[in-house]
C-alpha cells in the first residue's frame, strides 16, 4: 500500500506543483495589491471623475473578493501537501483516505474559492456590461442580451460545483460520475468565459473606435481625438484580452497535466485576472487625462 502511495504521489505533485501555484498567486496578488492602490489613490485624488462613487466601490469589492478566492485556493494546496508529507512520513493513509474522500476543511475552502470566483466575475461582467450600456447610449436591446448571457454563463460553473459539492464518497461510482460531469461542466464554463469575456471586450473597443471615427466629421481637431479615441481601444483590448487567456491556459493546462508532468492550477490567477481590467484601465485612463470624460468612461 505505501508502494503504491509512493508511486502516486511525486515530487512534481506534492512539491512541485503547490510551490509553483502558491508562489505565483502571491507574485499576481502582490502586482494587483499595487494597481489597487494606485487606482483608489487616483479615484480619491481626482475630481469630476464619471460615477466615482460606483467606481470605488466596485474597485475595493472585486479586490477584496478576488484575493480572497485566490489566496484560498493557493493554501489549499499547501494544507494538501501537509497532510501527504505527514501521511508519508508516519506511512499511515489512514488521515489521508478522510481528507480526500470526505474532508471537510477541503470543501470549506474549495467552496469559499468558487463562491469568490463567481462572485468576481459577475463584478467584472458587470462593470464591463454597464461600460458597454453607458456607450451604447443606454439602450436596452443592448443591456438584456449581455445580462442574460453572463447570468448563463455563471450559472453554468455554479452547477458545476454544486454537483461537486454532492460527491463526498468518491469511491462509489456514482459519486464518481456526478464528480466528473459537474468537473466537465467547470471545464466548459472556463472555454466559454473566455468566449464571453473576448466578445464583451471587442463590443466596448469596437464602439469606442467607431466613436472615434464619427469624431473625425463633426469636432474640431478630429485627428487628436480620435488618437485618443484609438489609444482607449487598444487599451480595452490589451487589458480585456488577459482574463480570457489565462483561462484557455488554464484549460490546457488542466486538460495535458499527463504531458506536461506539473499539474500546476491556474484557478487563482484566473480569480485576479478577472478584475485586471478594472485596474489597468482606470490608471491608463488617468495617465492620459481621460478620467473625467464621461462620453467615453
Amino acid at each position: 500500500m505505501a508502494s503504491t502511495y509512493s508511486s502516486i504521489l511525486s515530487v512534481q505533485t506534492v512539491i512541485i506543483a503547490p510551490a509553483t501555484t502558491f508562489g505565483l498567486t502571491l507574485f499576481v496578488a502582490g502586482f494587483y495589491a499595487l494597481l489597487f492602490g494606485l487606482s483608489t489613490y487616483f479615484l480619491c485624488k481626482r475630481r469630476n471623475i464619471f460615477q466615482k462613487k460606483l467606481q470605488l466601490a466596485w474597485t475595493t469589492t472585486v479586490f477584496f473578493i478576488s484575493n480572497l478566492g485566490a489566496i484560498a485556493r493557493a493554501s489549499s494546496y499547501i494544507i494538501d501537501a501537509t497532510v501527504v508529507y505527514q501521511a508519508v512520513q508516519t506511512q499511515d493513509f489512514g488521515p489521508l483516505n478522510a481528507y480526500t474522500s470526505n474532508g471537510s476543511s477541503q470543501t470549506i475552502i474549495i467552496a469559499l474559492t468558487y463562491v469568490c470566483y463567481i462572485l468576481a466575475n459577475c463584478i467584472a461582467d458587470a462593470i464591463l456590461i454597464h461600460r458597454c450600456y453607458v456607450l451604447y447610449t443606454s439602450r436596452k436591446a443592448v443591456l438584456f442580451p449581455l445580462v442574460f448571457i453572463s447570468f448563463a454563463t455563471n450559472s453554468v460553473i455554479a452547477t458545476g460545483m454544486k454537483l461537486k459539492g454532492q460527491t463526498s464518497g468518491l469511491r462509489q461510482s456514482a459519486n464518481w460520475d456526478i464528480f466528473v460531469h459537474g468537473y466537465e461542466l467547470q471545464i466548459g464554463y472556463y472555454c466559454a468565459n473566455a468566449a464571453v469575456n473576448g466578445m464583451l471586450t471587442l463590443i466596448l473597443a469596437g464602439r469606442i473606435w467607431w466613436l472615434g471615427r464619427e469624431s473625425r466629421a463633426t469636432q474640431f481637431q478630429a485627428q487628436a481625438i480620435d488618437q485618443r479615441y484609438q489609444f482607449f481601444a487598444t487599451v480595452i483590448v490589451e487589458s480585456g484580452m488577459l482574463y480570457p487567456m489565462t483561462l484557455v491556459a488554464h484549460v490546457v493546462l488542466t486538460q495535458k497535466v499527463d504531458t506536461i508532468g506539473v499539474p500546476i492550477d491556474l484557478t487563482p490567477i484566473a480569480i485576479l485576472m478577472a478584475v485586471s481590467y478594472h485596474f489597468s484601465l482606470i490608471l491608463r485612463d488617468f495617465k492620459r487625462g481621460l478620467g473625467h470624460r464621461t462620453n467615453v468612461d
